[in-house]
């Protein structure tokens, strides 16, 4: 017995493997966040570099954060032959982190790149994550999410 499927069946397996996230925007109007397979190349180009540049941002964040844990887990030493300042001062110098601008291009960034992944609606939506940045990045974080279509199987040669 073999197995036969249709166009449409196939469809319906990719739309439910790839399909994005959708998102009710009122009554009439549902926009969805595409995978990055249904998009066109210049569009997978224009959010892949909105991703890079949110990367580096949140790269000298984590440079920051990572630095003031290592100062504190120096400080709460408790053994006196250490010399805390010089121990602190190994590090190097300390990380610049994010500023509020900085913040604020991080969002930017993230509402750009799901305008572009809009398949319409894309101001509306823009429009509407606008005024809450934690509704905004909650989309964002399921957008991604979906557009995971799994790890890089290992070889056993490897």
């Amino acid at each position: 017995m073999s197995n036969v499927f249709t166009l449409d069946d196939l469809r319906d397996a990719a739309e439910k493997k790839f399909g994005g996230v959708k998102l009710q925007l009122d009554e009439d109007k549902i926009v969805k966040l595409r995978n990055l397979f249904q998009l066109s190349k210049e569009e997978k180009k224009a959010i892949l570099d909105k991703l890079d540049e949110m990367d580096a941002l949140q790269k000298r964040g984590d440079e920051y954060t990572k630095y003031h844990k290592a100062v504190a887990e120096i400080r709460e030493e408790k053994d006196p032959t250490i010399d805390v300042e010089a121990e602190i001062a190994a590090l190097g110098d300390e990380p610049e982190g994010l500023t509020e601008e900085d913040q604020d291009e991080l969002m930017v960034l993230m509402r750009d790149a799901m305008k572009i992944a809009a398949d319409k609606h894309g101001a509306q939506l823009v429009r509407e994550l606008s005024s809450d940045d934690t509704i905004a990045i909650t989309l964002f974080e399921e957008w991604m999410k979906s557009a995971q279509v799994g790890e890089a199987e290992h070889s056993p040669t490897s």
